[in-house]
């Protein structure tokens, strides 16, 4: 398929301008960056405290997310399908605003919260919601966990867990219930400017890990519940063998009914094929995973190397940018530009 000479040269400009500058932000780098800064904010507030002036309330606003933060980070480090999820985002928002209304509240007047029943009660949730939250990353490590699991994303994941149980051991659990004069009441901040340091060394070593060795989505376990019979299995084969024609694969309209016309069953003996066979979770992670692998081997091919990352992308069936970057990014671990430079 080739683009339309009237729009193939803005796309492409546009593509070329845009995609170097934003490929590399993911969704889990912009929360390790929302992270990060939340950290340094919290970090900055125990050493200099009053010293920061008029400056004060921002950082102190901009640190009273961290909990969130470290919650939705693990998602996105443990949880493949957490890009596509906005209810997350929501919460954390909620906390966001919230905790800064309680701030500057107290700014203005520090017995507002204790003499108004409505703030007290908005208190309350924000402080439970936050320790919610901060417990939630012990489970989000196990998403997905299993036998199917590579050696190397298990130890990762133990690891991950034991690094942030003992920060969150140490850092919130030990202060909160020391005795006044205790060594860690009398040492209670530094403590937590050490755990927090921690938290943000150990989160991007966890990202910088998960860059390089990306969770695969293009390929599920069977489904387990479709009863699987020979003609299932020769079904897989015919609709895999169809995908191998270029012809086939590479047309944007290409759709579940078009493969039970070519292989002349009905559309969910197809369906049954792909996701009790052939492992993938729908019609799309099939579709979306061949034409991966033939872009892929087309951003290797030298004779290729003028023609624009989104031209190949098109050629090989993808509609537009947006779907294409996200199935490039959930197989590979990399934008198409980044691949191609390593090629």
């Amino acid at each position: 398929m080739s683009l339309e000479p009237n729009i193939s040269p803005l796309r492409t400009a546009l593509w070329k301008a845009f995609q170097p500058r934003f490929g590399r932000l993911s969704p889990l780098i912009l929360v390790w960056l929302g992270f990060s800064v939340s950290v340094f904010s919290f970090c900055l507030l125990s050493l200099v405290g009053e010293g920061l002036g008029p400056l004060g309330m921002a950082f102190q606003i901009l640190g009273s997310t961290t909990c969130g933060l470290a919650w939705l980070l693990t998602r996105y480090l443990f949880r493949p399908s957490a890009g596509r999820e906005v209810w997350p985002l929501l919460v954390v928002g909620f906390q966001f605003f919230v905790g800064a209304l309680l701030i500057q509240v107290e700014a203005v007047n520090p017995s507002a919260i204790a003499d108004f029943l409505v703030l007290r009660l908005t208190e309350n949730f924000w402080m439970l919601t936050s320790s919610t939250v901060l417990f939630l990353p012990l489970i989000e490590v196990f998403a997905g966990y299993g036998a199917s699991l590579e050696r190397r994303e298990k130890r990762f994941r133990h690891l991950f867990l034991a690094g942030y149980g003992l920060t969150l051991g140490f850092g919130v659990i030990w202060l909160r219930q020391s005795a006044d004069g205790s060594f860690a009441d009398q040492w209670g901040d530094m403590i937590r400017l050490i755990c927090a340091s921690l938290a943000l060394f150990l989160a991007t070593a966890a990202v910088r890990f998960r860059t390089r060795h990306p969770l695969s989505t293009s390929r599920q376990r069977p489904n387990h519940r479709v009863n699987v019979t020979d003609d299932l299995r020769f079904l897989a084969a015919r609709v895999e063998a169809l995908l191998q024609d270029e012809a086939v694969l590479t047309r944007s309209d290409l759709k579940l009914a078009d493969l039970a016309r070519l292989t002349g069953e009905a559309d969910y003996k197809v369906t049954q094929a792909i996701t009790g066979v052939l492992g993938y979770a729908n019609f799309n992670r099939l579709i979306n995973h061949h034409r991966v692998e033939l872009v892929k081997v087309r951003l290797c091919d030298k004779s290729l190397s003028s023609l624009p990352v989104l031209t190949i992308a098109m050629d090989c069936g993808f509609g537009s940018i947006g779907p294409f970057n996200r199935a490039f990014r959930e197989a590979v671990g990399q934008t198409p530009t980044e691949y191609r430079s390593k090629k």
